[in-house]
């Protein structure tokens, strides 16, 4: 089964490398990474002309019209059966890909697929973890959302809804999934894996197009919240997201306690080898508690701050494979 990687990416040259590196490590190598570039001024392009050396990676630098329509472009040119698009600050596990390669092969009704993710702000120098609810039709168009560089499609979802709508250009993921969602018959599903590290820095269109987001925001509620327009309904149903959200992270925390030294999920070995795993179950406590507990463990030297290409540098271990446990 091969999978098509895209990554759209301008003037990332601090930060893609790192990027690249997260594909290169892959467990799974039936991969296919295409990097759709928006004639970067500064070092991107080298960076990307020494990685194509490294792996199959190719890359297409043309002039930049938007996010959404480099990963089109991506789209059009993936011959893989499995596709995902990663951005150029975001990083995967060394497991990430065979996780959904496998997630794939033992159910091949399933359509789509997303995990929980790992953040690291590089604004405030602390990392912490994103637990997502279980999927249910009700929760996308209440305003639910998904960790993006998690979710893994199947050739066949594009075929059938079409691409990302340029329209929404900063949060046409959040309408494509909308999209996919209204399709009763195309099959949805979490993973309970840590899939992906988000990275939040100063760069972010969070951090510099809030307004913009806000806008996409409000259009995209426009066009599939209308039809569970009832208030009482609406404040129902996030509560019963609430409910499974803070249940499921429950069980997350049995699901890990219960493991064997043999058979542990590898996120967790990671976890344990980092020595943060007080910092997780400190996070689960505060979570269910209503207070948005942050791990201390990575933190960065002072002089750095504000450096993502620095910090990433800090985190650059994370995105190798370890070495089983004995």
């Amino acid at each position: 089964m091969k999978v098509s990687i895209i990554t759209p990416t301008y003037n990332r040259g601090n930060l893609i490398a790192h990027t690249l590196e997260s594909v290169l490590n892959q467990s799974y190598h039936n991969i296919e990474h295409i990097v759709i570039d928006g004639s970067s001024t500064d070092n991107t392009v080298d960076v990307l002309e020494r990685y194509k050396k490294k792996y199959h990676m190719t890359y297409l630098s043309r002039i930049d019209k938007g996010m959404y329509y480099a990963i089109n472009d991506g789209i059009s040119m993936a011959t893989g059966d499995i596709i995902a698009y990663l951005n150029s600050d975001d990083l995967y596990f060394p497991w990430t890909v065979q996780k959904a390669v496998e997630t794939f092969q033992s159910n091949r009704d399933l359509d789509m697929i997303y995990g929980d993710s790992m953040v690291w702000d590089f604004i405030t120098n602390k990392i912490y973890l994103n637990i997502y609810a279980p999927h249910r039709r009700y929760w996308l168009p209440m305003g639910g959302v998904l960790c993006q560089p998690t979710v893994f499609l199947r050739r066949r979802v594009f075929d059938r809804v079409g691409y990302f709508n340029t329209e929404f250009k900063y949060l046409a993921d959040c309408e494509f999934w909308n999209r996919i969602n209204n399709h009763a018959d195309l099959l949805i599903s979490k993973v309970d894996e840590v899939m992906a590290i988000e990275c939040n820095h100063g760069d972010t269109l969070r951090e510099t197009m809030k307004n913009e987001l806000s806008k996409d925001k409000n259009k995209i509620a426009f066009l599939y919240r209308k039809k569970h327009n009832n208030s009482g309904l609406t404040g129902w149903l996030k509560l019963v997201i609430y409910v499974q959200r803070e249940v499921k992270i429950w069980e997350f925390v049995l699901r890990c306690y219960l493991k064997t030294n043999s058979k542990r999920m590898r996120w967790y070995n990671f976890l344990e080898t980092y020595n943060v795993r007080f910092f997780f179950f400190n996070y689960i406590f505060c979570k269910l508690f209503h207070d948005r507990a942050r791990f201390s463990r990575f933190s960065i030297e002072e002089k750095e701050k504000g450096s993502a290409g620095l910090c990433m540098d800090k985190f650059q271990n994370v995105i190798r494979p370890q070495p089983n446990p004995p």
